[in-house]
C-alpha cells in the first residue's frame, strides 16, 4: 500500500512546514487529491492515523479535497466527459488529462506559542 508511504512522506512535510512556522502542534492538514493520482483517500485517512502520532502532528486531522479529473481533447481543448469514450466528440481525437491528477499539501491549521 503506496498511501502509508504518502502519509508519511505527509508528514514530513507538514512537520517542515510547522517548524517553520513556530506550531506547538498541528490541528488540520489539508491535501487535494485528484481523482486520477492513483491514491485511494480511504487508505490514506488510515495511514494517516498511524503515521501522525507523536511529535506536532499528534492528533491532527486529516482533511482530503477531492478534485475531479478533467479530460480535454487534444487537439481543440474542448471538455470530454469522462462517463463514455475519452474521445472528442467535435474531431474524433482522443483526450488528454488536463486536471485531477494532483496530490497536494494545500493548508495547515497550527496552534503557536504567543
Amino acid at each position: 500500500m503506496h498511501e502509508y508511504s504518502i502519509a508519511m512522506s505527509l508528514r514530513r512535510m507538514v512537520e517542515e512546514h510547522a517548524a517553520a512556522a513556530g506550531a506547538r502542534r498541528v490541528v488540520r492538514v489539508e491535501v487535494r487529491i485528484g481523482d486520477a493520482a492513483g491514491v485511494e483517500r480511504e487508505l490514506l485517512a488510515t495511514a494517516w492515523e498511524q503515521v501522525r502520532e507523536g511529535g506536532v502532528t499528534d492528533g491532527a486531522d486529516l482533511r482530503i479535497i477531492p478534485i475531479p479529473a478533467l479530460w480535454i481533447c487534444g487537439l481543440c481543448r474542448t471538455p470530454v466527459a469522462q462517463d463514455g469514450p475519452l474521445r472528442c466528440a467535435e474531431c474524433n481525437v482522443g483526450a488528454v488529462l488536463d486536471g485531477g491528477d494532483e496530490l497536494m499539501l494545500d493548508r495547515l491549521e497550527i496552534e503557536r506559542d504567543e
